[in-house]
């Protein structure tokens, strides 16, 4: 370690490097004067400074050894093929920096700790007075004596070689270079070095000591790194990037907090098939794989498998996801880079959309485009070697997360974006030790994915129908409608000042109810099932958000009239306006420049200007971008030409879709001959399949010419083993979601559900099966097809007669996917649980039940029948925990489960339903339990059934908890009733106006909140932002400038300044109109703090922990309540 004569000398030495030859004899003068304001006997006794010259020891010399170490291993690893086996005369030097680097470390650490300093005054003080004086030979001198001392000092007991060159080249130097950093990141050692007391000295001084500021912050800039972290939250921080993708298609100024709802994931792996019960001529079967899923909570995925890196492959190191167009891939990827920005440690975040790198290596645009933008945000004019340095050693240092959009928009050279980029990861430099994220659509991914064979796969999930679609719904609605200017690529369009246009969106009479009731309640209604399956594609939800009010209550059925509405409501609003004939020739335009896009096989969404205006002509690609229906996304890095995108892909497919005339474009077969010039066989190609399904929804073709397709694709023959016929066969049924009406939609969906789950051979008189890449082809199919024909068609073939239990399971499970919120699927499961005399097969059905959407009333109602009217036992249990999964506080649930403790006489189910009741029942409910309960506490129920007493009693005791003693005593008198809310229960229905009335005390200010918009939230950034807003917005509603902030010790840090405005001791946050759920709940407890004076209670009926407290919504005077809380505040 440092002795306190080699700490002087190394200051003095360190000081004049770091100043230069900028100073004159007065400024140095001055600076003497200050650093002898903390000298004792012409001694350095400040800590801060002791520490700061130790550490930059220390850390000079693990850098050294590190880079040492590395270079001894490299050709170890070279000479082993990638394995570290060190080489013999390597392994006795490796031994040894393997040691000095732990004790390095373990020195640092021992510094970091020191709270005191260590006694010894630093010597030197005279020096650095003859160092600042003396000339230059002299300082030379003074120099070369520290170095000398530094290197004693390093090399003792070292025998390595190559260890000893590094520090005689490089130890002072890096201690330079440390030290200065130290100036800039330890504040009280920079004060000692700007001398503060110098404020006290003689006017005639000042300008002396500003300049000498001024020397030392120039030093500073000079040694100051590069904030990468920093750099990069601005970039995701941009309002482009963090305004949802489809607003530019809606009109819309939503940023991704307002209106995201977090989307699950499903986990795929191809595991081996090690089934045993094989027969003979299935024995091929055993070298299958069979994919095995997890699904993920939005919130398990960012704490399991980005912050664990729990994940089978890669460890969370490569990560896809993927998911159809519009699956909201690239909201939640955004999602997944903030989150990761604020919560992982060091972590440096860089977005990259890849069709942006227009042929560039990843490695190559990271280190020339991105570093060059990224800098300048630093006030850099160049990216130098250093600054290239410093940004290389960042992925050296496994820092950097990659995230990296759209895969499938990545222009490659073979065509397979995948491959290219394995190929970049596996031959790049620094992007092999970066994390990466990325996004690609799940048909290209299913194509060529296994090029990432390494890359861990999850696909979004949909929305669920009605609980997340109606949220959506909700928060879209609830979202203040931004400015309206448009976002074409050649300017602003329309304003000529003064009142602004019309707003389709926004026409007709006042509506009786929101918008967001009237779409909910249209989407509700009878007949609406292939729009509600639409809706759960985030993109096409937003979609119908955004053109609600002009539809006149007419819900599309089919994706092709979505987005033909679409067109037609943006039409109205976008100025310039077109006439119909200007708008079909601006179709017809855009039509076939989205189709030359396609057809160009590398780079189909990538669109050149040229290509353009030589497709469109002049006028009409520059009335496209005045529109916004074509955007500049890039330049040509050589040539500085235009490069253009549609809005989004899924609209560039579908304008192709208007452009394409004759099915024959997609397939013109020549049977014997398919290499015959005229042939086209695009049915099989990954990307036209959006395109192909969007030309069989529109309205404007024939019936007979639809027909014709889907007849031809039926009886497709191949000619070598019907492997591709059944390729076609499969698109016929996708195909017919989009044309309902075609004439073979029964026998399609029928041959469908033969191949998938077999049928009953009459001959042989027994089930007949496919192989199983068929059977697994169709049943994948099934969930694309015309729903409601695969459902019915599902239903009665689960009621066969002849089905065998394996088939019936698998159709169950099936029905459960496909069949959520629909009646027949349910009713269908429900019958086969009351006919079918087999355990795993009532079972299943069950179970299926329990995976039916949330909340479904259908399914709900259909378990409390089985829990109420069937007598077998197992069937009660399993349909009483399939009730739990789907439904929370329900009224006819928790009744049903209270009626199955009381008068069953099946132990099992008694307690199982006890356990599930406790789990769901919270609010106004809580009464339905008490008193249907209490009958269980019994000395006979506590001699014949201790168990039931016991987890009744719990029940009891956890409600009691949570309401009034007048409302506990009333549910305790009150003979158990099917109706789970007494009459006399009272309701506060208008929470926001009756906390208005309350009052401030002498020393607490009461802050009413009304936080609906965050129901369902789980981030904290958001939560402390909206907290924060809405606590602005109440008690200085003429404040404009509202902090930004991130979480409760960002917020904790305005308390001081609100309370001295409000002239108060404590703030009480009362928090209502959203429920209590977990990231809320731990966020207001860590918010929460009386020493400080900020006190948080919630209405709500959920149990609170400590600190929080907590007031019942439908509790006697709650008004009164609530100001009793906060009187007793501070006194």
């Amino acid at each position: 370690m440092l002795d306190a004569a080699l700490l002087g000398g190394l200051f003095t030495v360190v000081w004049q490097a770091i100043l230069g030859t900028q100073a004159n004899d007065a400024a140095k003068h001055l600076y003497l004067k200050g650093i002898k304001k903390v000298s004792r006997n012409g001694k350095i006794v400040n800590h801060d400074l002791e520490k700061a010259l130790k550490r930059s020891f220390l850390k000079a010399q693990q850098q050294i050894a590190s880079e040492c170490h590395k270079e001894l291993v490299e050709p170890s690893r070279r000479a082993s093929k990638g394995i570290v086996i060190y080489l013999p005369q390597h392994r006795p030097d490796l031994e040894w920096l393997d040691k000095k680097i732990k004790q390095l470390k373990s020195e640092l650490e021992i510094v970091d700790k020191e709270t005191v300093p260590s006694g010894i005054p630093i010597e030197g003080l005279d020096e650095i007075e003859l160092l600042l004086t003396a000339t230059d030979e002299l300082k030379q001198n003074r120099v070369a004596e520290v170095n000398q001392k530094l290197l004693e000092l390093a090399l003792e007991n070292c025998d390595v070689a190559p260890y000893k060159t590094k520090l005689e080249q490089d130890l002072f130097p890096l201690v330079s270079a440390y030290f200065a950093q130290e100036i800039k990141e330890n504040e009280k050692v920079f004060q000692i070095f700007t001398g503060q007391s110098l404020t006290r000295i003689d006017i005639r001084t000042q300008e002396m000591y500003a300049w000498l500021q001024e020397i030392v912050e120039k030093s500073r800039i000079v040694y100051q790194p590069i904030d990468w972290q920093s750099i990069c939250q601005q970039i995701l921080d941009e309002k482009e990037q963090q305004r949802l993708s489809s607003d530019r298609l809606t009109f819309g100024n939503h940023q991704i907090d307002d209106v995201y709802v977090p989307l699950g994931l499903v986990e795929r792996h191809k595991v081996p098939d090690k089934r045993q019960d094989l027969a003979a001529e299935e024995g091929s079967d055993l070298y299958r794989e069979k994919e095995v899923t997890q699904t993920f909570e939005h919130s398990e995925f960012l704490e399991e498998v980005l912050r664990q890196g729990s994940s089978p492959k890669s460890n969370g190191k490569r990560l896809g996801i993927i998911g159809e167009p519009g699956a909201g891939k690239t909201t939640l990827l955004r999602r997944i880079a903030n989150w990761v920005a604020a919560e992982i440690s060091e972590a440096i975040v860089i977005w990259i959309s890849l069709a942006d790198l227009q042929r560039k290596e990843l490695e190559t645009y990271l280190f020339d485009s991105w570093l060059l933008a990224a800098i300048k945000r630093a006030g850099k004019a160049e990216a130098t070697a250093d600054i290239k340095d410093d940004f290389l050693a960042q992925f050296n240092a496994s820092r950097v997360w990659l995230v990296l959009d759209g895969a499938d928009e990545m222009a490659a050279g073979d065509g397979n974006p995948l491959a290219e980029i394995q190929r970049q990861i596996r031959t790049g430099g620094c992007i092999q030790r970066a994390r990466i994220v990325l996004s690609c659509r799940q048909n290209v991914w299913d194509a060529i994915g296994s090029a990432l064979d390494t890359f861990d796969t999850y696909r979004t999930l949909e929305f669920s129908y009605p609980e997340q679609v109606e949220m959506f719904i909700d928060k879209w609605f609830g979202t203040p409608r931004g400015g309206h200017g448009g976002e074409g690529g050649h300017g602003e369009e329309g304003g000529h000042g003064g009142t602004a246009p019309t707003n389709p969106l926004n026409v007709g009479a006042v509506p009786l109810c929101p918008p967001s009731a009237q779409l909910r309640e249209a989407l509700a209604s009878l007949g609406k099932e292939r729009i509600r399956d639409l809706v759960k594609n985030p993109l096409r939800c937003s979609l119908l958000c955004g053109t609600w009010q002009s539809l006149d209550g007419d819900l599309p059925d089919t994706k092709a009239k979505l987005y033909q509405r679409f067109v037609t409501t943006l039409y109205q609003w976008k100025k310039p306006h077109l006439n119909w004939s200007q708008q079909q020739d601006l179709n017809a335009a855009l039509g076939k420049l989205a189709l030359s896009g396609m057809l160009n096989e590398t780079s189909r969404f990538q669109l050149r200007e040229s290509v353009g205006y030589r497709v469109m002509g002049a006028s009409q690609f520059e009335l496209a971008c005045r529109l916004g229906w074509l955007n500049l996304v890039a330049r040509d890095a050589e040539t500085a030409e235009g490069i253009y995108a549609f809005y989004h892909p899924t609209f560039q497919e579908y304008f192709a879709a208007l452009a394409v005339e004759d099915w024959h474009f997609f397939l013109n077969h020549f049977p014997g001959n398919p290499q015959h010039p005229d042939a086209r066989y695009r049915i099989f190609e990954k990307q036209w399949k959006e395109v192909i399904l969007l030309w069989l929804g529109r309205e404007e073709v024939g019936k007979e010419e639809k027909e014709g397709f889907i007849e031809a694709l039926v009886e497709f023959e191949d000619g070598c083993g019907e492997f591709y016929g059944y390729r076609a066969y499969f698109l016929a049924a996708a195909g017919i979601a989009e044309f309902k009406d075609c004439s073979l939609a029964d026998e399609i969906v029928s041959q469908i559900i033969k191949w998938g789950f077999g049928y009953f051979d009459e001959e042989q008189q027994e089930w007949w099966r496919c192989l199983a890449p068929i059977a697994e082809g169709a049943r994948e199919v099934l969930k694309e097809t015309d729903r409601e024909r695969a459902i019915s068609a599902l239903v009665k073939l689960i009621c066969t007669s002849q089905i065998d239990e394996d088939t019936q399971i698998e159709v169950a499970k099936d029905l459960a996917e496909i069949g959520g919120y629909n009646p027949v699927a349910i009713s269908g499961l429900v019958e086969l649980i009351g006919t079918s005399e087999d355990d795993n097969t009532w079972r299943s059905a069950i179970d299926s039940l329990g995976k039916i959407d949330k909340d479904n009333s259908v399914a709900i109602s259909a378990l409390v029948d089985l829990i109420g009217t069937f007598q077998d036992k197992n069937t009660q249990r399993r349909a009483a925990v399939s009730l739990g999964k789907i439904c929370k506080d329900n009224v006819v649930a928790i009744a049903s489960l209270v009626d199955l403790i009381r008068n069953s006489d099946d132990n099992i189910a008694r307690w199982q339903a006890a356990d599930i009741l406790g789990e769901i029942i919270k609010g106004q409910h809580l009464a339905t339990a008490v008193s249907g309960l209490k009958d269980c506490l019994t000395s006979e129920i506590s001699e014949n059934d201790l168990t039931l007493y016991h987890k009744s009693c719990l029940i009891i005791w956890d409600c009691a908890q949570n309401m009034t003693y007048p409302e506990f005593y009333q549910a305790w008198h009150t003979q158990p009733t099917n109706s789970p809310i007494p009459d006399n229960h009272r309701q506060n229905t208008d929470i926001p106006t009756l906390l208005k009335q309350l009052k401030p005390t002498d020393k607490a200010f009461p802050a009413p909140l009304n936080i609906r918009a965050l129901e369902g939230e789980t981030d904290t950034s958001p939560i402390a932002q909206e907290l924060c807003t809405q606590l602005y917005q109440t008690i200085f509603p003429a404040d404009t400038d509202i902090p930004a902030i991130r979480n409760a010790p960002e917020f904790k840090r305005l308390i001081p300044q609100l309370k001295n405005r409000l002239q108060k001791q404590h703030i009480a946050l009362i928090l209502h109109s959203c429920p209590c759920e977990n990231a809320l709940s731990s966020f207001t407890r860590k918010l929460a703090d009386s020493h400080m004076g900020i006190h948080i209670a919630w209405i709500t009926h959920t149990p609170l922990e400590l600190p929080l407290t907590g007031f019942a919504a439908d509790g006697e005077d709650l008004l009164d309540a609530v100001q009793d809380w906060i009187r007793g505040i501070g006194a």
